[in-house]
Order: C-alpha cells, then structure tokens, then sequence
C-alpha cells in the first residue's frame, strides 16, 4: 500500500551492526517516530509441512506477487514467496521481466531449488514451458529449429522444447554425403519432422 519495487526512498539508519550484517532503516520521519505503528498486514506463517512436499523437478501453480530487477517473486502457497530469476522467465534474453508476466497472474513453474527453512525457493517458467512443449511432441510432426551443435554421427537441432533433437547424418538430405559440415553449420534456421521420442531418454 506504500511503496512499489524500484521505489526511491528517503530513509534513515537507526542502527548498524558492528559486522555490518544488519542495517536498520525506518522511512519515519523523527516526529512520528514516537507514534505507535499501524498494524499492517499479519506475516503469513511459514507452512513446513507444505514446504516439505516441494520436490527439485515438480511443477507448480503460482501467483506472481512482485517483480524486482533481478526477477520476479512468486506466492506457492507455502507462506513463503519463491524467486524466479530473471534469466528463468522465458527463452532467450528478457530485458524487464514485466515484458514475460505480469503481477497477480498465476503460471506453472518449475522448482529448482528448495531448502529445509524456506529462505531459498528458487523456480523457472521457462523450464515449466519447456516440459509442456516436449509432451506435446508427436511424431510426424513437423517443426522448426536452428542447429545448435554438430557430430560426426549428425546435428543437433533447438526445437524450443529443453533437450536438442538429432538429426543423423543419414537424415540430413536424400543423397549421401561424407561429412555432417556439407549439410549444414550451426546457426542454420531448418525444417525437421519427428522421427521418434524417447521420453527416458
């Protein structure tokens, strides 16, 4: 109700500790400073039985409830908000993350990281987004793709869906050809169809 994200604001330091781990700021000003504070929102308990349930891989719903520089902050229900990193919205470079999602929203996310007192719940939609585009995989379908890395045996082949396809060398073009290089070089925009997926694998 009183301040946004990337606010500029005029505080004033009440204390520092000596390590310099802890600085007390207040917003205040010295005259309302003996006044009694208005109760604001009640902290929202941290539920561990919930938190524990978290696995590194799931997917799960949640509400964007802020957006910082670095990223954006995300409610689980746990009573505690994870962080997406700004490099975790969405493929390739994001300059503002309002530009990926937008506050109040809900998305799927998947965890990266969680630990036991809920002070790190690290999470990616890009990664959620993925794992969707890869179940909707079928074969015979036709995509487009850039090579992204060459072998001998073929071409690796970004189809936006988290794991390179290959493309073997006796998949390239009709004729034969000795060398993966005469074919094509990464960086090539291509056409390719679904030859087979092995979710295991």
């Amino acid at each position: 109700d009183i301040v946004q994200i990337g606010d500029t604001v005029k505080v004033r330091v009440k204390s520092v500790e000596p390590d310099g781990r802890r600085i007390s700021l207040t917003m205040r000003t010295k005259e309302r400073a003996g006044e009694p504070r208005s109760r604001g929102r009640k902290k929202v308990e941290l539920d561990r039985e919930k938190l524990a349930s978290l696995r590194i891989g799931d997917n799960i719903e949640g509400t964007v409830t802020g957006i910082a520089q670095f990223g954006v902050f995300v409610d689980i229900g746990v009573g505690k908000d994870g962080l997406v990193h700004v490099s975790e919205l969405a493929e390739g470079r994001v300059e503002k993350a309002e530009d990926a999602v937008q506050v109040g929203q809900t998305y799927t996310f998947k965890i990266l990281e969680v630990d036991s007192d809920g002070t790190r719940i690290s999470l990616s939609l890009r990664r959620a987004q993925r794992g969707a585009r890869m179940q909707q995989l079928e074969k015979g379908q036709i995509l487009e793709g850039t090579v992204s890395g060459l072998a001998p045996f073929g071409a690796f082949v970004d189809i936006g869906v988290g794991r390179d396809g290959l493309v073997h060398i006796s998949e390239l073009t009709e004729g034969r050809i000795e060398k993966v290089e005469d074919a094509v070089k990464v960086g090539d925009k291509v056409t390719v169809r679904v030859l087979e997926i092995d979710p295991a694998s």
